[in-house]
């Protein structure tokens, strides 16, 4: 991550939530991409957040993450694997 980010502000964002089995909470969802990060050694992240594409869930707290750390005169990059829901997410937004 850090190639990438540099010294900008990180927001990891964990999308297709609607996916999950029911058993699965937030909270559990939360700790486990905190491991995987960690498991990576990449701690310079400002939040986890979760989202949906497809149902909305979490888009409007995620822009309030980005409007609130993101520099006047910054970029929002979007990185992921090849089908990972990149551009559902980016229609969402626009």
């Amino acid at each position: 991550f850090k190639e990438i980010s540099g010294r900008n502000p990180v927001i990891v964002v964990a999308k297709k939530i609607d996916l999950l089995p029911k058993g699965v909470g937030e909270a559990r969802l939360r700790a486990w991409v905190n491991k995987e990060i960690s498991l990576k050694k990449f701690q310079d992240f400002i939040s986890i957040e979760l989202i949906s594409s497809k149902t909305g869930y979490g888009i409007e707290k995620l822009m309030n993450s980005i409007n609130k750390y993101l520099p006047p005169t910054g970029f929002v990059y979007v990185d992921g694997s090849s089908n990972s829901g990149k551009s559902t997410f980016i229609n969402k937004v626009i």
